[in-house]
């Protein structure tokens, strides 16, 4: 909790003539909860989430408040990041590692690293590598692996990517896994990307992409900001390519790829807990209807599964002199 954000919120309590009362009411929390929220002490982000929607309050207009409703996300899936598969598949590693070879005498950054699963695999590879993320618990995680197997060329960094000091034409390769969907200002992250790489150097970029139908996109992106405060948008693979040729990358070599999921993993690992079911039961009424999202939703024996789409990126820094 910052001091900005509960201010906001009784502020706009106020302008909206509601006492804690009647936001009890319209949120179904109780007041002593509400209560506690406007006295700048945690609750949950189910919790948040009610009362911002009862407000009307965007807090993703706000960079500061949505940056730190970020770090607190990813404090609290710091614990369980090591067991979501996606990340610890040794085929979905080598995706990145056969797109980035050779990372020989290469310094390279490993963007939104999380607990350093990527890092950790490159250790071995490249020159140097940096680790930058903005959660303490994920840094905290990945502080203790180097000192355990003692490895020297890492460095794990807490830090903001909007708010980075690197220096100009830094970095040979920069990863980035699984993270442009949560970064607030992408234009911005895209300067400072461009900026920090050398001349030709290489960004890979990993993440999930959103359909281009219209619809399917809506709820796609939806579903995801009820499961993880720290969502921002899912990008269509147009939209992606189209922003970095924006910022002068080409030369992409693609690969597109699915992976599956099921309901109780995807929310485990955000840590959220679906308490009165919401999320469940939306995307259960959406495959009962045979509404697929794009993602082959389907309900079997009271198993929600779907597959996410992915795409492994790398693009060519072609920089303006």
């Amino acid at each position: 909790m910052i001091e900005k954000d509960f201010e906001n919120v009784i502020e706009l309590r106020k302008k909206r003539k509601m006492t804690q009362k009647d936001l009890s009411k319209v949120t179904g929390l109780n007041i002593r909860t509400i209560s506690r929220f406007e006295n700048g002490e945690t609750i949950s982000a189910s919790s948040e989430k009610k009362i911002y929607i009862a407000l009307g309050y965007d807090f993703l207009q706000d960079t500061d408040l949505y940056l730190e409703k970020v770090k607190r996300s990813f404090d609290k899936q710091a614990s369980g990041y090591n067991e979501y598969t996606l990340l610890t598949d040794s085929m979905y590693l080598s995706r990145i590692l056969n797109i980035g070879h050779p990372f020989k005498g290469k310094r390279v950054l490993d963007l939104g690293c999380g607990t350093g699963l990527l890092s950790l695999s490159l250790a071995d590879k490249a020159e140097e590598i940096f680790a930058l993320d903005i959660s303490n618990g994920m840094i905290n995680s990945l502080k203790s692996k180097i000192k355990k197997r003692e490895i020297k060329n890492i460095k794990a960094i807490k830090g903001d990517i909007h708010n980075t000091h690197f220096p100009d034409n830094f970095f040979d390769t920069i990863v980035c896994v699984l993270s442009f969907h949560h970064f607030h200002e992408i234009k911005r992250v895209m300067q400072i990307v461009k900026k920090i790489l050398k001349p030709f150097g290489e960004l890979i970029v990993v993440d999930i992409y959103a359909s281009t139908n219209e619809g399917e996109n809506v709820l796609q992106n939806t579903c995801e900001k009820i499961r993880d405060f720290s969502h921002n948008k899912f990008f269509t693979l147009k939209e992606l390519k189209d922003l970095l040729k924006e910022f002068d990358f080409g030369g992409f070599e693609t690969e597109r790829f699915e992976v599956k999921r099921n309901y109780k993993d995807w929310i485990k690992m955000a840590n959220f807990e679906d308490n009165d079911k919401i999320l469940y039961n939306l995307l259960k009424g959406l495959a009962l209807n045979g509404i697929s999202m794009g993602s082959d939703l389907k309900l079997e024996n009271d198993t929600i599964e779907f597959i996410q789409n992915m795409v492994t990126i790398k693009a060519i820094n072609f920089k303006n002199f």
